[in-house]
């Protein structure tokens, strides 16, 4: 496997471009062999992109999936809770201003747990440095505030518009509110958790192609190097500064009779060496 990826490293090549796109090339002696390459990194990129997908919904899952049990758990305790405290204060009817008030905190403790969940899939997927997950921590840490003055009985005064003061009122009553409250609470997150817990599974289990072949690679008809008009350049180069200069050297060299130096002699030697081999005429 190493000497075939050494074989091949150099005619692969692979650049973002300004849509960004990756493009590759394949340039190969082979021209069938440069088609089957560049199909069959096609093939390959597309597995691997489903195969990363399905890991990161995978993550996901497990993720949701805790947060799902965990909340089945927490709501069973609540209303086992709430039913042991109306059983042992004989309460049935909820007050419908505490109901009201109640459901309004449960929302926003259900919105918190979305907006986690969400932070979580982007922080997954695209960073921690993403504008949109830097969005979603701002609206969690404002969530957070808001929940924790509800759940604070003692901070609330009649201005609140969402909760009723609750510190005058007994502690029994108290300890009512906020059973009750935790159970629409986990519900109302339950609501929000089973149907993200039932996608995640979904996701998990897709395999849809994540690359569009528009055009598949097929042997190319021209060379793409070296080009024609560089090689006829180069012919002409050679010919004209180099062989015609050498062609005149050579014939002087043959004809003449006294040499000014041994190293002319020595080159007339030459030559009628290749005149010789090559049974040249002049």
């Amino acid at each position: 496997m190493d000497k075939v990826v050494k074989a091949f490293k150099d005619d692969f090549s692979a650049d973002p471009n300004e849509y960004g796109m990756i493009d590759f090339s394949i340039v190969n002696k082979d021209p069938k062999i440069s088609a089957e390459i560049a199909n069959y990194l096609v093939t390959l990129v597309d597995s691997m992109n489903i195969e990363f997908s399905i890991q990161r919904a995978k993550n996901n899952r497990i993720f949701i999936e805790k947060r799902y049990l965990q909340n089945v758990m927490d709501l069973k305790a609540a209303e086992d809770s709430l039913f042991k405290f109306q059983k042992k204060y004989g309460i049935v009817a909820v007050p419908e201003q505490l109901e009201v008030t109640v459901k309004a905190a449960a929302e926003i403790e259900s919105e918190l747990m979305k907006k986690e969940l969400e932070s979580y899939m982007i922080l997954n997927y695209i960073g921690e440095n993403s504008p949109q997950y830097q969005s979603v921590k701002s609206e969690i840490n404002l969530l957070k505030k808001k929940v924790q003055e509800l759940k604070n009985s003692s901070n609330l005064s009649a201005n609140s518009n969402v909760l009723f003061p609750f510190k005058n009122m007994p502690d029994i009553a108290i300890q009512y509110l906020r059973t009750y409250r935790e159970v629409e609470i986990q519900q109302s997150i339950l609501e929000i958790v089973l149907p993200m817990y039932e996608q995640a599974k979904v996701e998990e289990q897709k395999s849809i192609p994540t690359v569009m072949l528009v055009d598949k690679a097929v042997s190319p008809e021209l060379k793409y190097s070296p080009k024609r008009a560089i090689i006829i350049a180069g012919i002409f180069f050679l010919s004209t500064f180099i062989l015609i200069p050498l062609i005149f050297i050579g014939e002087k060299a043959i004809t003449s009779s006294s040499f000014e130096n041994p190293l002319q002699e020595k080159i007339s030697d030459l030559f009628k060496s290749i005149i010789k081999i090559y049974h040249i005429r002049f």
